[in-house]
């Protein structure tokens, strides 16, 4: 990654990028088209645990989760399924595991089968982490995708908490 630092950056950026817009249209289609009005329960319950350990969930959320994340489940999961053959399947393993961790708090808070919808969110996620990794020959493509990602994110929980106190 180093190596071509500048090269790099500019491939992790751009895939942040394709993200923000990719997440951007989701949520258009979300909201209008399903009606979806809350957000994931995964989101609602990072949201509350931030309102009540700001410094312990920024480095869960902002350095912990992008670096154990990249390393299951592009690292170990995607990285050991894939071969220069067999691209897709593996891409597509790594993505429904990855959503899918992440609508279990959905499931269990008893939110049902529109808990599902949000799997095109956080499976578009993976999907623009794997592209980085592949754009930029490792992991740490993706881990910065998933750092820039989160870190905006946490930004924004923030932002909205010091607006309302």
């Amino acid at each position: 990654f180093k190596n071509n630092l500048r090269l790099n950056l500019n491939k992790v950026f751009k895939n942040f990028g394709l993200l923000m817009l990719y997440n951007f249209f989701i949520a258009m289609i979300l909201t209008y088209v399903f009606k979806l009005s809350d957000p994931a329960e995964n989101q609602v319950q990072i949201e509350q645990m931030v309102q009540n350990a700001m410094m312990p969930m920024f480095l869960s959320t902002v350095i912990f989760a992008p670096i154990v994340e990249e390393i299951i489940f592009r690292g170990v999961l995607y990285q050991n399924l894939r071969s220069k053959k067999w691209f897709y399947i593996p891409m597509a393993i790594s993505i429904l595991i990855f959503g899918g961790m992440h609508l279990i708090a959905g499931f269990e808070a008893g939110n049902g089968i529109k808990e599902f919808l949000y799997l095109f969110q956080y499976g578009g996620m993976a999907f623009f982490m794997i592209r980085a990794m592949e754009n930029t020959d490792t992991i740490i493509g993706s881990m910065g995708v998933h750092f820039l990602n989160n870190a905006l994110a946490f930004s924004a929980i923030v932002a909205t908490l010091m607006i309302i106190i």
